[in-house]
């Protein structure tokens, strides 16, 4: 079966790639930040949970898990404001909008940190619950509710 190249202004391979080629340097452009960014994330975490085993040992290992699970449950919140206002903030910058591109970066990051100031709050006074949400051991309690109040 042949596809049938006539209406295109060009037709030769040679132009096809070039096309692709600068449409995925637009994308990569674009995503490559976000790649590196959560490629990092997990680096990050493989090594400290590396230092964990070397340096501290199992309980450790566990009071991290229990407060990075917990500040992640924390920041849900936080993404989910931030899927929502990329979209309103690339409408309105595409509409040459800048004002309401300014009030909507300022809305979310106000109302964002309103929340975290809040949910820091939650952690100091009820540090003993998040954490007791995870282990009734004593010693993982203990521990734990001094790491997340740091």
């Amino acid at each position: 079966m042949m596809i049938d190249n006539s209406h295109s202004s060009d037709t030769s391979p040679l132009g096809a790639g070039l096309f692709i080629n600068a449409i995925f340097r637009e994308i990569a452009g674009v995503g490559l930040s976000t790649l590196i960014m959560n490629c990092s994330a997990s680096v990050i975490q493989v090594l400290v949970i590396r230092t964990l085993v070397r340096y501290s040992g199992e309980t450790y290992i566990s009071v991290y898990a229990m407060c990075n699970r917990t500040m992640m449950f924390l920041f849900m919140p936080i993404f989910g404001i931030q899927a929502g206002v990329l979209p309103i903030i690339g409408y309105n910058f595409g509409a040459k909008l800048m004002k309401r591109v300014r009030q909507t970066i300022f809305t979310s990051m106000l109302l964002c940190t309103v929340y975290l100031i809040c949910g820091w709050l939650l952690v100091q006074l009820f540090s003993e619950s998040f954490i007791g949400a995870f282990t009734s051991d004593d010693q993982l309690l203990a521990i734990g509710t001094d790491a997340i109040k740091s």
